[in-house]
């Protein structure tokens, strides 16, 4: 039951048909999300012809408008943030614990890079090591990143990380294509078998930082 006079918000129909809510904040429990106005008090769930609502509510109150799904910010995002954990998962079990550690490594460090890069430039970009074990996982690192949609520069780095923890030095490469064709840029490793790279005119390179040469982990 809500009281009259509570703050507008968002609740939950859990699909049992139970309704639960803190005494201050209501939390999501499962099924549809809806929005209550400011100030309404209504017997919950609200039914047609039921309900304590302020004067001049009632209408809005008993119209089947009133309880209409709102879209939380982020949906898209946490179920796709599920469907990488569960690829995690799998690996792990197909792997054993270095292909689990090895994929998860390679997801926090994606997002570590994607955060870093808002705020700061590519210089700036600082990665912990990757797993002890992780030296022969390459394919797993490869599959994470996709799995992670990372793009050529966000791959670029977690790749030269993960090179750096076994002390071999790749430089990152970014490049642009040639004018007139468009604009368009590519990262990639130095090294790489990468067919993009070859219609870029280079802009500029990024050694790997000595400090990740130094430290596996």
């Amino acid at each position: 039951m809500f009281w009259p006079g509570a703050p507008s918000g968002v609740a939950s129909a859990p699909a049992c048909g139970t309704w639960r809510r803190t005494l201050f904040r209501p939390r999501r429990r499962c099924g549809t999300t809806v929005r209550w106005p400011a100030g309404a008090g209504p017997v919950w769930p609200p039914r047609t012809g039921s309900g304590s609502w302020p004067a001049g509510r009632e209408s809005r109150a008993h119209s089947s408008n009133w309880w209409e799904p709102i879209e939380r910010p982020g949906g898209p995002a946490m179920a796709e943030r599920g469907a990488v954990l569960a690829a995690v998962w799998r690996t792990g079990r197909q792997g054993g614990l270095p292909a689990l550690r090895t994929a998860w490594w390679t997801v926090r460090s994606v997002r570590s890079v994607r955060r870093q890069l808002r705020v700061g430039n590519l210089e700036q970009v600082c990665l912990s090591g990757p797993p002890s074990d992780a030296d022969g996982q390459h394919r797993v690192l490869l599959s994470a990143l996709g799995r992670c949609r990372a793009n050529c520069l966000e791959r670029a780095l977690v790749r030269q990380r993960w090179y750096g923890a076994q002390r071999i030095p790749r430089t990152i490469v970014i490049g642009v294509t040639a004018p007139g064709a468009g604009f368009a840029a590519h990262a990639w490793l130095d090294g790489d078998d990468d067919r993009e790279s070859a219609t870029m005119v280079e802009l500029l390179r990024r050694p790997v930082p000595s400090s990740w040469l130094r430290s596996g982990g």
